[in-house]
């Protein structure tokens, strides 16, 4: 690489740097082994990443892609023989308000891309809510959000890509320009086609929308009744507003994770987005309706909040302690000025170490409360720490169908996510064995497919939970652009010379 022009500090082996390579070589999550790449690369171009592909290539050196290194799997750590490409100077955030879009290079993090863009004239984007994730992956792989079941996932505010191929060809994908890329990469997540480079996406005028949140709490033995209602609630949105977004949160009564989103047993979150643009109905009917559907509960609260106050109030920044924001009193706008500024702040390394495993599955069936009897039993051994998500699949994100692009989960009710975070192997080990089987006893309730944003590590028949009937036409498109199948991870899509 130093011969095609690439500065020498931008290459960082053990031997040559220990210090830099030990700081990029920054994994997070204890349950897996560490490892230890052979070097990091560190592009700051498009430039640098074909000459990184073309140097790979040569020396017979898989490349593995690093945005933010939040893999579930692992997969963006690299493995004792690869080179990790890293992203993180490849993290600009171009706005274009004339067309409502902005261009942003792979390694930017949500936080500061939420903050850029609410500051630069009251933009906003549905990405997730963890602060510290990359663009990188979370736009390839689907990208869900609260405000998703309004504006869709990350995918669906995609205009173009640009990429690197396989041969070190930089490529630009849009509808007009490599259609069959511009399929694959809309939700190939872990599949491995191409080297991203920038995505130019959507943006909405956030600054104009007004949000009614409700919050229903219930105790942990209440869930098989939620679930219940919760389904039915799915089928008075699809009626009336589908872009109601409605989350459960489940835990023990005593959970002790700490995020300020939710409390502890059993939460119903139903977030009404009323955009002047696009869904100016208020929340009237929401407000009249949930009571009905959602009975028996402990507790009630409804609040109003624009976007901005919502986007803070949800935010997940899983930091070290010492790097947390400290405010001092002051106004609300000035802890949210403060709250910006630290977003803009965030770097990978900030992330906590920590023992973190997640489970998950998509939900395309009915259950009523005497379906989960076997689950709740084991649903109350809960321990303190890992949460149980489901997420409501409506609206929008359900509005593609599931052939339009590679991400084929359309059709589902919600998806089901299991996690655990925590930085005692003790309390990890406890935690793992209930979500194997909370996981076990509820799989009834699965569709057969994962969100390729969540992936498993060990995951059995992966490639079809990911991608299902898309399958084969990924398959195919990665052979066109990878007939060597040099661009692989533990979980990338093979080639039909692999197959």
């Amino acid at each position: 690489m130093k011969r095609l022009g690439i500065p020498s500090w931008k290459i960082v082996d053990h031997d040559s740097n220990a210090t830099s390579y030990n700081k990029y070589n920054y994994q997070w999550n204890k349950v897996f082994d560490v490892v230890f790449p052979v070097a990091f690369f560190i592009p700051s171009s498009v430039c640098d990443v074909q000459a990184t592909v073309k140097c790979g290539w040569a020396a017979r050196i898989q490349l593995v892609p690093n945005s933010g290194g939040h893999s579930y799997a692992g997969l963006s750590l690299g493995t004792n023989h690869s080179i990790v490409v890293d992203f993180r100077y490849m993290n600009s955030i171009d706005i274009n308000d004339e067309d409502e879009s902005f261009t942003v290079g792979p390694g930017a993090l949500v936080g500061p891309i939420n903050a850029k863009l609410w500051r630069n004239g009251g933009w906003g984007i549905a990405l997730g809510n963890c602060m510290t994730v990359a663009i990188g992956g979370h736009g390839i792989g689907g990208g869900y959000g609260i405000y998703s079941t309004l504006y869709g996932l990350v995918i669906d505010n995609l205009l173009e890509i640009e990429m690197v191929d396989a041969q070190g060809n930089a490529v630009t994908v849009n509808p007009n320009r490599n259609s069959d890329l511009w399929w694959a990469m809309r939700g190939v997540g872990p599949g491995y086609i191409g080297l991203v480079t920038s995505y130019k996406l959507k943006m909405f005028k956030a600054k104009n929308l007004k949000l009614t949140h409700v919050r229903v709490a219930y105790k942990n033995k209440d869930l098989p009744l939620v679930v219940e209602q919760y389904t039915k609630w799915l089928d008075w949105a699809k009626r009336n507003n589908e872009s109601v977004n409605a989350i459960v949160s489940a835990t023990s009564d005593n959970h002790s994770a700490g995020f300020e989103f939710t409390g502890s047993g059993v939460e119903v979150h139903l977030v009404h987005i009323q955009d002047p643009d696009i869904q100016p109905t208020s929340s009237e009917a929401v407000l009249n309706a949930y009571p009905k559907y959602f009975t028996n509960s402990t507790r009630t609260e409804v609040q109003t909040a624009s976007y901005i106050d919502v986007l803070i109030a949800t935010s997940y920044t899983p930091i070290a302690p010492s790097k947390t924001l400290s405010v001092a009193d002051g106004t609300f706008e000035n802890i949210r000025e403060k709250k910006l500024d630290f977003f803009l702040s965030l770097t990978k390394e900030m992330a906590t170490i920590t023992y973190s495993y997640t489970k998950s599955y998509f939900v395309d069936k009915k259950f009523r409360a005497k379906d989960l009897i076997d689950a709740q039993k084991v649903f109350a051994k809960i321990t303190p720490n890992p949460i149980v998500w489901f997420t409501s699949e409506q609206g929008a994100v359900a509005a593609p169908r599931s052939t339009d692009c590679a991400y084929v989960h359309r059709d589902n009710l919600y998806n089901v996510r299991v996690r655990f975070d925590g930085p005692q192997y003790d309390d990890f080990l406890a935690a793992k064995s209930w979500i194997d089987e909370f996981v076990d006893v509820t799989r009834f309730m699965d569709k057969g497919e994962t969100y390729q944003n969540f992936p498993e590590k060990n995951l059995k028949n992966y490639l079809h939970r990911y991608y299902g009937k898309n399958l084969n036409r990924l398959i195919r498109i990665k052979t066109k652009w990878d007939p060597y199948g040099y661009f692989r991870s533990e979980q990338s899509i093979p080639t039909l010379f692999q197959t």
